[in-house]
């Protein structure tokens, strides 16, 4: 029995994509029990998570998917709340410019009418 050691992730290194294409990764540790998986995607200081299982998929790519993916990877042998985890996956996102606007952001048009 030994806790994770050794996750990567393949492909690794930079990948470039197009918006709306897809991309899967997958993670491999050597662990006994076999590990549980969580994908984590960073952008700045903030972490999202992004999977739970060996492979992440992500179809139909948008700019915000862009950051870097890490695997990490536990099983029952680790300590509470210790992981290993694998180097980042970097995703660069590019195609056609787009205007993302705030949930909350409205246009209104005003449109003068003569009598």
């Amino acid at each position: 029995l030994y806790p994770p050691y050794r996750t990567t992730v393949q492909p690794e290194g930079t990948i470039q994509v197009l918006v709306k294409e897809s991309v899967r990764l997958i993670c491999s540790a050597e662990a006994f029990p076999p590990p549980k998986y969580q994908w984590v995607q960073q952008i700045n200081s903030q972490e999202i998570v992004r999977g739970n299982k060996q492979e992440l998929s992500l179809q139909k790519l948008v700019f915000e998917d862009a950051g870097d993916y890490i695997c990490r990877t536990s099983n029952a042998v680790s300590d509470e709340g210790q992981f290993s985890e694998s180097d980042p996956v970097k995703f660069v996102i590019s195609g056609p410019p787009h205007l993302y606007l705030e949930p909350e952001t409205r246009f209104e048009t005003f449109v003068e009418t003569r009598s």
